[in-house]
């Protein structure tokens, strides 16, 4: 039946909100694989550079599946403060900054959010992750707005 089936898990870029510490998460992590995962997904980030980190470190703990980096466009200022408090996941200053000053401005902040996935998703892709999985909450213009706008830009 494995050969119909894949097992997925989900990963943590910047621990999980309840784990005291990557190491320690990165520990579940290694027992989730070595139980039989195929691929992670990771909670959603912004800093690319957490989830090379992450990757590196999995990779020395002998996890060596797909780790599926998990983007969500930042398209509305309320929801995605909700978010990042409920995930432990953190904003680079310049990009909280630029959100922050548009917090009235639903179209600046649409804008700025799709900009900042697309080059997010190609310096991802660029790097050399297995795909994009994509958080759309249901709301999906965003998504296909990057999906539409990623080929013309990626480098091949």
């Amino acid at each position: 039946i494995r050969d119909r089936f894949s097992i997925g898990a989900a990963a943590y870029t910047e621990k999980h909100p309840e784990s005291p510490t990557l190491k320690e998460d990165l520990e579940n992590m290694l027992i989730k694989f070595e139980a039989g995962t195929d691929f992670l997904i990771t909670q959603m980030f912004f800093d690319n550079e957490t989830y090379y980190k992450y990757v590196t470190l999995a990779r020395n703990k002998g996890i060596n599946c797909r780790i599926i980096p998990g983007i969500i466009p930042i398209t509305n200022y309320r929801q995605i403060n909700k978010f990042i408090t409920m995930t432990g996941a953190t904003i680079p200053d310049a990009l909280a900054e630029k959100i922050m000053s548009y917090k009235d401005n639903p179209d600046k902040i649409y804008q700025t959010g799709l900009d900042f996935t697309i080059q997010q998703c190609i310096d991802l892709l660029e790097w050399g992750a297995p795909g994009i999985h994509f958080y759309t909450l249901n709301k999906s213009r965003a998504t296909i707005e990057i999906y539409e706008t990623l080929p013309k830009k990626l480098k091949n």
